[in-house]
């Protein structure tokens, strides 16, 4: 997709609004899924997708590679949603977890033992990664859910590729203690 994204970068360089648009087009889906795994609303998460698209629209001609765009824009993404994030836990708000989400609005019906255990599972492991260090977490979601490579994190995290691997292992050993209960010992 870089390929496809590099002329349309140039051309929204130069001024070209349509291209722009095109771009927000073709990254605006898993941008939102990469604020929304760090501030776990999906409305802020929409709201802090919108801004950043307006960051990266003011300050594309500062972009010197085209095609490090993606990358560029995550970065933005991630530093807003980390921003908010810690400003929100600074002013005790309540943080939208995993658990909230199935219990959101509509009374369930009584579940049956193994679907309750599920759900129980749920809990546990969303509680889990909404538990680990920011850092820690973001570089988990990457990898599993963008399928990024650990150099791709480490430009859109500008850090050395051993902090990212580093995170990484500790994001997963932390689960793996955590959620011992659920799966035993790995």
């Amino acid at each position: 997709m870089t390929d496809e994204l590099t002329p349309l970068v140039l051309q929204a360089q130069d001024g070209d609004t349509r291209a722009f648009e095109q771009l927000v087009v073709l990254t605006q889906r898993g941008l939102f899924y990469t604020v929304l795994r760090v501030v776990q609303d999906v409305h802020l998460a929409d709201d802090l997708v919108q801004e950043v698209y307006i960051k990266a629209f003011q300050s594309l001609k500062e972009l010197k590679t085209p095609e490090f765009f993606k990358p560029w824009l995550h970065r933005i993404a991630m530093n807003r949603a980390i921003d908010s994030r810690r400003s929100a836990m600074k002013a005790n708000e309540k943080v939208f977890l995993v658990g909230d989400f199935f219990s959101a609005g509509v009374e369930a019906p009584e579940p049956e033992p193994d679907r309750e255990e599920m759900h129980k599972m749920e809990i546990a492991i969303g509680e889990a990664i909404a538990a680990l260090p920011d850092q820690q977490r973001t570089v988990l979601s990457l990898t599993m859910e963008k399928n990024m490579s650990q150099e791709e994190i480490a430009q859109i995290m500008e850090c050395p590729v051993g902090t990212i691997k580093s995170r990484l292992h500790h994001a997963r050993r932390t689960l793996k203690e955590k959620l011992r209960k659920w799966f035993g010992p790995f």
